[in-house]
């Protein structure tokens, strides 16, 4: 732990052979990604497809722990492959920062937020529902033309 304070060993340029925990911080991102794909592609299309907020919130997670996971198993095959920039230490710790940060706030997003815009819109809804509708506007009626020539009196 003492090893994580120290500047040079998180941003070594070449830090020698990955350890195993590196297999397995690969394996929580890819798993996270998978699951996160599937249960957006098979069970939240269909269970949001009359809520367009719900659906657009599950769209944003889902494009961003597809973005965290897919970074994090990037930094993890270079430290494999020992590329010099992208095997350091740093740029990992950081992704998995980064995934910790955005699942704290997923969870006090649907704690705190999310209840009070689901209210906010209900309230719109009904609040709509009851304003009078606006009437059709009505087609222009056809102008008649006019003749050419004096009027007759009867």
């Amino acid at each position: 732990m003492d090893k994580l304070l120290d500047p040079g060993y998180l941003f070594d340029l070449n830090p020698g052979p990955p350890s195993d925990w590196y297999a397995i911080v690969a394996a929580i991102f890819a798993v996270v990604l998978l699951v996160a794909q599937g249960l957006y592609h098979f069970w939240a299309k269909s269970a949001f497809a009359q809520n367009a907020y719900l659906l657009r919130l599950a769209r944003i997670v889902v494009m961003l722990a597809g973005a965290v996971s897919s970074v994090a198993i990037l930094l993890v095959i270079a430290r494999y492959l020992t590329l010099p920039f992208l095997s350091m230490r740093f740029l990992l710790l950081l992704t998995i920062l980064v995934g910790i940060g955005l699942a704290a706030y997923f969870v006090y997003y649907m704690v705190k937020i999310f209840p009070m815009k689901t209210a906010m819109l209900a309230r719109e809804s009904i609040r709509q529902r009851y304003l009078p509708q606006q009437r059709p506007q009505r087609l222009p009626a056809t102008i008649r033309q006019r003749k050419k020539g004096k009027r007759k009196k009867k």
